[in-house]
């Protein structure tokens, strides 16, 4: 699913500032991919970057240092 930032922010009832800077983070990790159609930027979910980078059910939980 592809959605534009002012429909993340509108669902997620934050300000669009923040929903941008949080999508600029993720893209720069390589989690969301962006494309432009006209005058719109539409961000998703790059396939397979939440499943592999996450860890399965049941392994032990890292302590931060």
């Amino acid at each position: 699913m592809e959605l534009r930032v002012c429909h993340l922010a509108e669902e997620l009832d934050v300000p669009q500032p923040l929903v941008s800077h949080h999508l600029k983070v993720w893209r720069d990790v390589g989690l969301v991919e962006s494309e432009k159609y006209r005058y719109w930027t539409y961000d998703r979910p790059r396939p397979g970057a939440i499943v592999s980078c996450c860890p399965t059910p049941g392994d032990r939980r890292r302590p931060c240092e």
